[in-house]
């Protein structure tokens, strides 16, 4: 009881009831998460005339049409669209496929189980193991089941989407880079199947001088589109590339609900540039992005904060990116947080990382509600804190295993 009541003391009053009301919030949007992406209404329908799952007709029609003999159909809407009326029995809307054939090396076990079953285990599979990460990460089964109610979690548990399993990707791959380096490019070699993300993580081992890292990574990557060509022949390929110039378009059009991307380049068109003008943005935020990352991998700074710069540079780098890719920011805010307790910093950085804890569930709906597009100036407002962090005068050290300088 003393030392519950001595760790209260530390806490404070007022993030106690923060952090209360936080995980209060939290658990509800978690549960109904869960609950909208499971409802069901009609055959494998939801109320909103979404399939079961939501997203996820897309990756167990993928997985059936390349198990049928077609996987170069998967980038063709008409035929994917078919897949996805007979896999939930009913009427949907297109869900369109634009990953590389590499990531239908992952989906392709799906429709070997029925569709119900498959849906149940792609929604829990990543979030056990990223559970089981997160509680190594930090130590704390406790701490690592409060990480999972952050409500990007809920967002991509709701959507049938992947952001869960990414997220465990660039957390196995920090939690093995210094000691185990060689499995650590493995890792991220398997992001590679999300080339807008991997990407990034290229030029952050490069100046953080992890050859061996960068080396296991390029040649699993390799491996993986040497498997995929083996599998499913050139032509998911071509098509493949030829999709890319859809996907810009579909990009341009706002056919991807722009107030649904935590983008620079979906700000700027919901505040009216126009497309030209929006990439422009982009770019030279990513420019912005990219530098601030490799200043902070070369520095060598703690793992924390070279994890933290990563984990927030990637939706904010990328003009393409959704509110389940957000699940990645369990990671800095962790990070964070944890500082915080441990160090006296600025009212204004609490402040700002409670409203960044809650910002997945509400950006979108402020933006769909006609206010501004926040999200990226909360990113572009965390990775500074982190900068100032590792550039600050006197040299930061965290109390754990993860925050020893490499």
């Amino acid at each position: 009881m003393t030392a519950l009541t001595t760790r209260l003391d530390r806490i404070g009053p007022w993030r106690f009831a923060a952090a209360f009301a936080g995980a209060a919030f939290s658990v509800l949007y978690l549960v109904s998460g869960l609950a909208s992406a499971l409802r069901v209404d009609g055959p494998g329908m939801i109320g909103g005339g979404l399939p079961l799952g939501r997203d996820f007709a897309a990756f167990w029609s993928a997985s059936a049409l390349a198990l049928a003999g077609a996987p170069e159909a998967i980038f063709d809407i008409a035929r994917l669209h078919a897949a996805e009326i007979a896999a939930v029995d009913g009427p949907v809307p297109a869900i369109a496929w634009h990953y590389p054939p590499t990531f239908l090396l992952f989906v392709l076990p799906l429709a070997m189980l029925p569709y119900a079953t498959a849906l149940v285990l792609w929604l829990l599979a990543p979030l056990v193991a990223f559970w089981l990460l997160l509680r190594g990460l930090f130590a704390s089964a406790f701490a690592a089941s409060l990480l999972i109610l952050f409500p990007a979690v809920a967002l991509s548990l709701a959507s049938g989407q992947d952001g869960v399993l990414t997220a465990a990707l660039v957390a196995a791959a920090l939690l093995t880079l210094d000691a185990r380096p060689i499995a650590s490019g493995v890792v991220f070699g398997l992001l590679t199947c999300k080339p807008h993300f991997a990407l990034l993580v290229v030029p952050a081992l490069a100046f953080g001088c992890h050859w061996r890292t960068l080396t296991a990574m390029a040649i699993t990557a390799a491996a993986l589109i040497g498997l995929s060509v083996i599998a499913f022949g050139l032509a998911p390929w071509l098509a493949f590339f030829g999709d890319l110039h859809l996907l810009a378009s579909i990009a341009d059009s706002g056919a991807a609900p722009w107030v649904r991307m935590p983008t620079v380049y979906a700000a700027a068109r919901v505040l009216g540039c126009d497309a030209q003008g929006a990439r422009l943005l982009q770019a030279a935020a990513t420019a912005c992005v990219v530098v601030a990352l490799c200043a902070i991998w070369h520095r060598k700074a703690p793992l924390a904060w070279r994890g933290s710069a990563l984990a927030l540079a990637l939706p904010l780098a990328s003009p393409y990116a959704f509110e389940h890719d957000l699940v990645v920011l369990v990671l800095p805010l962790a990070w964070l947080f944890r500082d915080a307790l441990r160090e006296k910093v600025p009212l204004s950085h609490e402040a700002l990382l409670t409203i960044a804890w809650a910002a997945p569930a509400l950006f979108w709906v402020i933006a769909m509600a006609g206010g501004p597009p926040l999200m990226p100036a909360l990113l572009a407002a965390l990775l500074l804190m982190v900068w100032r962090r590792v550039f600050a005068p006197a040299p930061v050290s965290l109390h754990h295993p993860l925050g020893k300088a490499a």
